[in-house]
């Protein structure tokens, strides 16, 4: 079982600072009203999702506790993020693959939350390895990670479901 519960910035071929630098920086982007292609939405959904099954597979012993308690957590927060996104007006053009994307803040909110949960939980589990072994830890861990990531899987999921049903119009004029 490995100490740290989250892959390194260093894995990804960044130094911690540029991580967090890039992270924030697609937080304040996320704050504005924007014409996205349809590909780049399944960016952050991979990152926290990668992030996520890291954390189930390296953190813990695979039980059905720890496997039923990230799936539940999963899609609570898979259900919260296609709530969010799903009262927003969104614009579609399905000739280019774009999405006009509301701005909002809580993609920053939740990158910064995500990240202090991330050292809060390494810091705990690298002073002291059996935190990983008590199931209150293990829940709280599980269920944080789960949820952030279900949130932008919800986020995406909506997105792709609204790009498919609702009227295309042109973009790239905008």
């Amino acid at each position: 079982m490995e100490k740290d519960a989250y892959p390194s910035f260093k894995e990804a071929g960044m130094d911690r600072h540029q991580g967090i630098k890039a992270s924030r920086h697609q937080g304040i982007k996320a704050s504005k009203t924007r014409i996205v292609s349809l590909k780049k939405l399944f960016i952050v959904p991979a990152i926290f999702g990668f992030m996520s099954i890291h954390t189930l597979m390296t953190s813990f012993q695979m039980t059905v506790f720890t496997v039923m308690t990230w799936s539940g957590a999963i899609a609570l927060g898979a259900a919260l993020g296609w709530i969010q996104i799903h009262r927003y007006a969104l614009k579609v053009d399905k000739t280019h693959y774009l999405v006009q994307v509301s701005g909002t803040w809580s993609t920053l909110i939740f990158i910064l939350i995500i990240f202090a949960t991330k050292y809060y939980f390494g810091y705990e589990l690298s002073v002291d390895p059996k935190l990983a072994e008590q199931t209150l830890f293990e829940f709280s861990m599980l269920t944080i990670s789960g949820i952030f990531t279900g949130l932008f899987i919800g986020r995406l999921i909506c997105y792709l479901y609204r790009f498919k049903t609702n009227p295309s119009i042109e973009l790239l004029k905008e």
